[in-house]
């Protein structure tokens, strides 16, 4: 726990509401904890979710790195929205 609260770039985390295996609980929590981070919740989906939803997961990672690049600075090491300072 102590690791993620650490991490200061971005982070993207994808459960679908289905999973019974790590149930997206987790997920939210991960989101929670951690600073630029984003969570995507796919419906009908369950552990199987990059197999069984693979246009929603990479349209989900498309858009978060496109994010990533394009919306956040690194300043002295750490990801920031573009304009602010740490």
């Amino acid at each position: 726990e102590d690791t993620l609260r650490s991490l200061d770039i971005p982070i993207l985390i994808i459960s679908g509401d289905q999973d019974h295996i790590v149930p997206a609980k987790y997920g939210k929590y991960i989101k929670k904890i951690t600073h630029n981070s984003k969570f995507k919740l796919i419906k009908h989906a369950d552990h199987m979710v990059i197999v069984k939803k693979a246009e929603l997961v990479s349209k989900a990672i498309y858009d978060f790195l496109y994010k990533a690049v394009f919306d956040f600075d690194v300043h002295e090491g750490a990801w920031l929205p573009k304009g602010k300072k740490k």
